[in-house]
């Protein structure tokens, strides 16, 4: 066998080694994103009323478990911890994650609760998608 030969027999095995190593890599990334999460959301559930400087912490954890995360679960998580301490911050997360996708149910809910009793427009527009995405059932 010529070494041209060889070369072409051994460039789709590189290419898939170097395919499974970013694989991995990512999949470690996500997997460190899904523990820092878990373990935000567990301190702010078995201490709401921590520190405001633990309460930065955490709150910082949850910036760090999107890294390199295409999905909003963390910065949804995030804005409905947030329902307990800063209602204003909760909607600018919510609304981000709502403009950028408007099928999102959830992104809705945390906008209506961040903004209930405190901004009527952005309330009704919450309730008109939460009803969009989620219609009541029709009796029969």
């Amino acid at each position: 066998m010529d070494t041209t030969t060889a070369r072409a027999q051994l460039a789709p095995r590189v290419l898939l080694a170097a395919i499974a190593i970013v694989a991995i890599a990512w999949f470690g990334v996500m997997a460190r994103n899904w523990h820092l999460g878990q373990d935000a959301s567990a301190k702010i559930l078995a201490e709401p009323d921590m520190s405001e400087a633990a309460w930065d912490s955490t709150m910082d954890d949850f910036d760090r478990a999107e890294t390199l995360d295409p999905s909003t679960d963390w910065s949804l998580h995030k804005a409905n911890f947030l329902l307990l301490r800063d209602k204003a911050e909760a909607a600018q997360i919510a609304r981000e994650v709502a403009r950028a996708e408007p099928d999102n149910l959830r992104a809705w809910v945390a906008l209506r609760d961040a903004v209930k009793g405190r901004d009527a427009a952005a309330e009704r527009e919450a309730v008109i998608q939460i009803l969009r995405l989620n219609p009541e059932p029709r009796e029969r």
